[in-house]
Formats: structure tokens, C-alpha cells, sequence
């Protein structure tokens, strides 16, 4: 009889250690299996973190190329741009220059027409007052009828010498004032000229930083220790229970 009720609750005792060795056993397979699972969503989180990355930097890539693609295109447009207004500029001054030049020429040939003419109108006076004078002589006219004769040849001879200067002045002036009109009309052929300029274009812009992944969070594990401790009282508390239960 004693014997029975000692192996009944050496038993007793037995199996409520080997359940609580099982029961923490299964708490360590548990948090084992939790933190697994926790590393692996941060490992995920982090494999995500990098390819967020590298996207952001390829699509950075992909901007500047495209940035210096339009920059470039800019700068070729407006140097074509600049050497159509040089060539426009060129052709203005050299229709000027050559306009300017033909008024020159015109101002150089009428003084010179001016000076010949004068000199022609002198000689003419001269002839015509020697040819008086040999009339006035050959039919013995003299004193003051001689002088009016030749005075109102020399008179006209003047007047014409006036004109034609007066006439090489108001010509010097025209030209002149044409010229100043060649110069404006040049003036305003080169502000109408229109240089074009593109809109600046923004920089490509950074990609933002990425925030970096919380670690795994720790599980807590029961320890072995508390394991042994926990199925060592069971055990106790099971072989006590029995004891007072069969001694009765």
C-alpha cells in the first residue's frame, strides 16, 4: 500500500515536471519563432529601404541627363541664334557704310562741280569784259558808259558764282541731312533685331532621404534556468498535493 502511494506520486510529480519542461519548452520555440519573424520584416524593411534608394538616385541620374540634354540644346539654339544676329547686324553697318560712301561721293562731286562751274562763270567774265573793252576802244567809248558795260558783265558774272554756291551749299546740306537719316534708319533696323532667351530651367533636385528601418524588436525567451526552477516547483507542488491527497 505504501509503496503505491509513493509511486503514484513519484508520478505525479514526473509528469508535472516533463509537462512544465514542455510548456517552456514550446514559450522558447514561440519567442524563438517571433523573433525570426521580426527579423525577417526588418530585413524586408531594409531590403526595401535600399531599393527605395536606388530608385530615387537613378531617377535623379535620369534628370540631370535630361537637364544637360535641354541645356544643351539651349546653348546650340542660341549660338545659332547669335551668329544669324551678327551676320544681320554685319549687313546692316555695310548698307550703311555703302550709303554714307555714296553720299560722300555726291557732297566731294558737287563741290568740285561747284568750283568748276565758278570757274567757268570767271573766265566767261573775263572774255566777255576783254571783248567790251576792245568794242569801247574801237569806237572811242569811254568815261562812265564804259564803266556801267563792264561793271553789269562783272555783276551778272557775280551773281551766277552766287547761285551756283548757294546751290553747292543747299546740295552739301541735303546730303548731309540724308546721311543722318541713313544713320537713324540704321539705328532702328538694329533695335528691331530680336535676340530670343530661353526660360531658365530648374536644377534637378536631390532625392530625399530615406528613413532608415527600425531594427528587429527583441522577444523576450523564458530562460532555461527559470524553466528548470518552474518544473522543479511543479514537480514539489504536484508531489505535495498527491501526498496529502492519498494520506488521507
Amino acid at each position: 500500500m505504501a509503496i503505491g502511494l509513493t509511486t503514484a506520486i513519484v508520478g505525479s510529480a514526473i509528469l508535472g515536471v516533463g509537462a512544465s519542461l514542455k510548456a517552456g519548452s514550446d514559450a522558447k520555440k514561440a519567442a524563438s519563432a517571433a523573433q525570426d519573424y521580426n527579423n525577417a520584416v526588418a530585413a524586408q524593411n531594409a531590403k526595401y529601404r535600399l531599393e527605395v534608394m536606388d530608385w530615387g538616385n537613378d531617377v535623379y541620374e535620369s534628370d540631370i541627363a535630361f537637364y544637360e540634354k535641354n541645356v544643351a540644346y539651349q546653348r546650340d539654339e542660341f549660338d545659332k541664334m547669335k551668329g544669324q544676329v551678327t551676320q544681320t547686324v554685319d549687313a546692316v553697318n555695310k548698307n550703311m557704310f555703302a550709303a554714307l560712301a555714296t553720299q560722300a561721293t555726291r557732297i566731294i562731286e558737287q563741290d568740285i562741280a561747284a568750283t568748276l562751274g565758278m570757274a567757268d562763270i570767271s573766265r566767261q567774265v573775263q572774255t566777255e569784259t576783254g571783248a567790251v573793252d576792245v568794242a569801247i576802244a574801237e569806237a572811242n567809248i569811254g568815261g562812265n558808259t564804259a564803266k556801267l558795260l563792264r561793271g553789269e558783265i562783272e555783276r551778272q558774272g557775280g551773281e551766277a558764282k552766287m547761285i551756283t554756291g548757294m546751290n553747292a551749299d543747299s546740295a552739301r546740306k541735303q546730303s548731309v541731312l540724308e546721311m543722318k537719316a541713313i544713320k537713324a534708319s540704321r539705328d532702328t533696323q538694329l533695335a528691331g533685331i530680336t535676340i530670343p532667351s530661353f526660360a531658365p530651367i530648374a536644377p534637378p533636385q536631390a532625392p530625399s532621404p530615406v528613413s532608415p528601418t527600425a531594427p528587429a524588436a527583441p522577444v523576450a525567451r523564458p530562460s532555461t534556468g527559470a524553466i528548470v526552477l518552474n518544473a522543479a516547483a511543479t514537480g514539489i507542488n504536484l508531489a505535495t498535493g498527491a501526498q496529502q491527497l492519498f494520506g488521507r
